[in-house]
C-alpha cells in the first residue's frame, strides 16, 4: 500500500543506510510513525520470502526501528505555483493531502476545528498503542518543511466563503469525529 518499496528501504536500513531508507516510506507516508506502531501488518503474511526461503520480512518492525532511530529533516517543499489550496481537515486524511500537494508545488493551508492536529490519531487511539508524541513528531516535520496547519480554525458557511474568494481550490478532508448510535 502507499507505493512504498519495502526491497527499497529494506535493502537501504540493511547497509547501515537508515536516513535513507526513511526517507523512501516518508515520501510516500507523511506520518511513517502509524504504519510503524499500529498497521497490523497483512502484507507480512503473504510475503513471498515466507514462501519461497524462510520467513516473512518484518517489514512493520523495520519500519518502527527506523521511525524511531533516524532524526530526518524533511527539505522545504517548493514553491513552484502561484495557486493557493485550503484543505479542511487536519486528520490523516487532510495532513497527507496538504503534504502531497505542497510536494506538487503548491502553497498550502490546513484548517483544523480542534486545538491540535491530527485527527482521530491523537484524540481517539491510545497513547500506549500510538504514541501521540511520535504523531506530533511527524506533524512538526511536516510543519517544519512549509506545511500551514491552522489549529482551533472551526468553519461554517461563512467562513467557506470566504475561502473560495481568497483560495484558488478547497480540499474537504473533514473526519468523523462523532460516533453513531447503533439501534437493533
Amino acid at each position: 500500500p502507499l507505493g512504498i518499496s519495502p526491497q527499497g528501504y529494506i535493502g537501504l536500513a540493511r547497509n547501515g543506510k537508515d536516513e535513507a531508507a526513511f526517507r523512501i516510506i516518508w515520501e510516500k507516508n507523511p506520518l511513517p510513525a502509524v504504519c510503524a506502531h499500529i498497521c497490523h501488518h497483512p502484507c507480512e503474511q503473504v510475503c513471498k520470502r515466507g514462501v519461497l526461503v524462510d520467513e516473512p520480512m518484518a517489514i512493520r518492525g523495520i519500519k518502527r526501528y527506523l521511525d524511531e532511530n533516524v532524526e530526518y529533516t524533511r527539505p522545504k517543499y517548493p514553491r513552484l505555483y502561484d495557486e493557493r489550496i485550503a484543505v479542511i481537515g487536519a486528520g490523516p486524511a487532510g495532513l497527507s493531502a496538504g503534504h502531497f500537494l505542497s510536494e506538487l508545488g503548491y502553497e498550502v493551508d490546513i484548517f483544523e476545528a480542534n486545538n491540535e492536529p491530527g485527527g482521530m490519531l491523537v484524540r481517539a487511539i491510545p497513547d500506549f498503542r500510538l504514541s501521540h508524541e511520535e504523531v506530533r513528531k511527524d506533524i512538526k516535520k511536516l510543519e517544519e518543511a512549509g506545511l500551514n496547519i491552522h489549529c482551533s480554525a472551526p468553519l461554517g458557511k461563512k467562513q467557506i466563503a470566504e475561502l473560495q474568494k481568497e483560495y484558488d481550490a478547497i480540499v474537504v478532508a473533514a473526519g468523523t469525529p462523532h460516533g453513531k448510535e447503533i439501534t437493533w
